[in-house]
């Protein structure tokens, strides 16, 4: 379940991943089949989507994942797991942005940071990228890293804030669920950091709970565009979309 072993199920999902990713030049059967088969998910999801084009802003939130200091501030020690420094401002600016016109039009918005026990207790055997945030001391409780970023401050009250966060899915250990359920929100848009992880975990998360999800493209970012453009051609299609904040907002009124 992705709810329940979020480091393990995301890791295993990774390497599958990557192994389509590397094997893809070569063109196996298998490999043209599996993109075959997602291409179809694709056009499916977005003829439905065009077909239901109006999306009601009081059924719909926006969940904010890792915006943080460690992410995205200048000196942020995993400003670095990005390849390009310049589309985590990029993502941030279209973010703050998208936030702005969300709440003008009556959205619910919902930022779910990460913040870690000193000792790091939640990870007993971290790998991957949960073992890089342990050994940086990244997202430690009362640290700066840990900080909500300055961006933010400007909407006060108006961002709710759920905590409990302490890895890769927003719904695991919080009562995100729960805020959700209590505004009868059916829409369940996500962006942030970073689009393999984190974001598709909570976005797989949203779905087995009976949400309609869109991945908000440009207010989200990978490790680099490769994997990023990967994820929102070949995998939120599958139980989502992917969609840029100027259309999602078309959408609302």
């Amino acid at each position: 379940m992705v709810g329940a072993r979020p480091t393990f199920v995301g890791l295993a999902i990774l390497k599958w991943q990557a192994a389509i990713l590397i094997t893809m030049s070569a063109e196996p059967s298998c490999v043209v089949a599996v993109r075959g088969w997602a291409a179809g998910r694709t056009t499916s999801t977005d003829q439905h989507r065009q077909e239901d084009r109006h999306m009601d802003p009081k059924k719909t939130a926006l969940v904010m994942i890792g915006y943080q200091n460690d992410y995205f501030a200048k000196d942020g020690v995993l400003r670095g797991v990005v390849e390009e420094p310049g589309r985590v401002d990029e993502v941030l600016g279209n973010s703050v942005g998208f936030v702005r016109q969300l709440l003008e039009k009556g959205a619910t918005v919902i930022a779910t940071p990460i913040v870690l026990h000193a000792d790091y207790r939640a990870m007993a055997s971290p790998g991957g990228i949960l073992h890089t945030m342990k050994e940086v001391g990244a997202f430690a409780a009362g640290t700066k890293g840990a900080e909500n970023i300055a961006e933010l401050e400007q909407f006060g009250d108006k961002i709710e804030y759920v905590g409990g966060k302490v890895g890769f899915n927003a719904f695991a250990n919080t009562e995100l669920d729960a805020l959700l359920r209590s505004r009868s929100i059916t829409n369940v848009l996500i962006c942030g950091m970073v689009t393999s992880l984190c974001v598709d975990s909570s976005g797989r998360a949203a779905y087995e709970r009976g949400y309609d999800v869109t991945i908000v493209s440009d207010c989200t970012s990978g490790r680099s565009a490769t994997e990023h453009e990967f994820y929102c051609q070949s995998v939120f299609p599958l139980y989502g979309a992917a969609r840029g904040s100027d259309d999602l907002l078309t959408t609302m009124t």
